[in-house]
């Protein structure tokens, strides 16, 4: 009794401080336009820019799910540490020029930008649904996610603790928009990294004797988790290369691409792009940490027994430490789902709403429908969690980043590609799509494992890529002049280069 009042106490206090951060974001706004609403008026410096970026990544999975993957696979999982130099390297090179592009253009969704360069309604609905379709989901992970641990831990029932993690957020983000978004991302990306790293030294000292001991130990236990493939043989080196590429291709998901469009200027850009790697680091060495440390302690765990490892680790060796867990878990989930509620909402206001339904609806209206959007969303994602076995969207959710990654093709085209055409911004992210959920057996239960070694995503990016260049070059080119608008911008913002 005493353990569960503690943790209402707690996660209260927590609300309270985020919803707190709601309000003060809300009178922050200047005015009620879509550009301060969505992306918070282009205003994020470092600080907020760079915590808003990670927390966006850093999901609930990171905090709980990744030690079980390191658990089951090895060092072969430490490509997602590496993905974050990808990441940070597209972030330098195509999200500059995206950021340039949403200033000159006052884009707010990726489809904004999308569209304008291609001149095509097409191109901005499959934009849109590409972006709901594979973001809705991975809101659900989180909620998912928090109500199940919050269960496991006190008690309190699944219903009452994804309902209140959805309640907090919905609140906040309603509240202060992209402004709330990017000054809560940064309290908690705090919070959940100073948890996680508290957790991680106490059990490997705990429960491994420290960070030399604990390799010793694992390199007797089991060596394999030192090696390639690893202990399940999945990272071979071709499926390694494939899973590193495309969870690397970060920045089209709608939640990053928004935040891409939320700074300041480049320079923050630029900054924030060069710590990335540093948060990789961080981050997942943390659960890399706690992840070794428990092999040897509980061998056998299989699937979401794994994933289960943290509160393991945490009943039998640091009890005390489990309250900083159910912050840190929060912190993370809350993190990731207010930036991806904001980016469905936005497309589903400004991509849909706006342009098919009330074209000419001020820009105060425009807010308002966003707010809804976000009620709608937070309801729909929270009855489907309640739901006994959501086994198809849950699956979606986990392969949220290969599923939009397949914009990245049809942005290159419009950055650097004057011969590339509507049809094969249109056909390309939807035969990329196709293959990939055809070839992935999380959704194609014929299959029991990945084709060729290769990750299913990559596949299809593949796919996506021959098609959008083999009908860009069988297609009629449609007028030239925003292909020539954009070349001409960028000409003039590098200096002709």
């Amino acid at each position: 009794m005493r353990d569960l009042l503690l943790i209402v106490v707690l996660l209260g206090g927590y609300a309270l401080a985020v919803l707190f951060i709601g309000v003060l974001a809300n009178r922050a706004t200047k005015e009620a336009t879509e550009e301060e609403y969505f992306v918070a008026g282009r205003t994020f410096g470092l600080f907020v820019l760079f915590f808003t970026y990670e927390a966006t990544l850093f999901s609930m999975w990171f905090f709980l799910g990744s030690g079980g993957f390191w658990y089951t696979h090895g060092v072969g999982f430490y490509c997602h540490v590496l993905w974050m130099m990808m990441s940070a390297l597209l972030l330098s090179w195509i999200g500059v020029r995206v950021w340039l592009l949403g200033k000159r253009y006052n884009f707010v969704t990726p489809a904004d930008l999308l569209a304008y360069r291609y001149g095509s309604e097409a191109v901005r609905v499959v934009a849109a649904l590409v972006g709901i379709g594979f973001v809705f989901p991975y809101i659900l992970l989180q909620i998912k996610g928090g109500g199940l641990m919050l269960e496991a831990a006190s008690g309190i029932p699944f219903w009452q603790g994804a309902g209140l993690m959805l309640l907090v957020v919905v609140i906040y983000t309603a509240l202060g928009g992209g402004r709330a978004v990017g000054w809560t991302d940064a309290f908690q990306g705090m919070l959940f990294l100073s948890a996680i790293w508290g957790i991680a030294i106490g059990i490997v000292i705990r429960a491994a004797g420290g960070v030399e001991a604990m390799f010793d130990r694992l390199l007797t236990a089991s060596p394999q988790h030192l090696t390639l493939p690893g202990p399940a043989g999945k990272f071979t080196y071709s499926w390694w290369f494939t899973f590193w590429f495309m969870q690397g291709i970060a920045l089209t998901n709608p939640g990053v691409w928004m935040r891409i469009y939320s700074a300041r200027n480049p320079t923050m850009l630029r900054r924030t792009a060069a710590l990335v790697p540093l948060a990789g680091v961080v981050g997942y060495l943390a659960t890399m940490f706690y992840a070794f440390a428990g092999i040897p302690h509980f061998p056998g765990l299989v699937g979401r027994e794994a994933d289960q490892l943290l509160p393991l680790l945490l009943t039998k060796f640091m009890p005390t430490l489990t309250l900083p867990m159910i912050v840190g878990a929060f912190a993370a989930g809350m993190s990731t789902a207010d930036s991806q509620l904001l980016a469905i909402s936005a497309i589903a206001t400004s991509d849909l709403y706006k342009r098919y339904l009330r074209p000419a609806a001020s820009q105060q209206h425009l807010v308002w429908v966003g707010r809804t959007f976000m009620v709608v969303f937070t309801l729909a994602a929270y009855l489907v969690s309640l739901t006994k076995s959501p086994t198809l969207l849950v699956s979606l959710g986990v392969m949220s980043y290969a599923g939009v990654a397949n914009l990245i093709v049809p942005l290159i085209g419009a950055l650097f590609w004057r011969r590339a055409t509507a049809p094969a911004a249109v056909a390309g992210p939807l035969v990329g799509v196709i293959v990939f959920l055809l070839l992935d057996p999380k959704t194609n239960l014929w299959l029991e494992t990945e084709l060729w070694s290769l990750y299913p995503g990559f596949v299809g990016l593949a796919a996506n890529v021959l098609v959008f260049v083999l009908v860009s070059l069988h297609t009629k080119p449609g007028p030239q002049e925003k292909a020539k608008e954009f070349t001409n911008f960028f000409a003039e913002m590098y200096g002709g280069k």
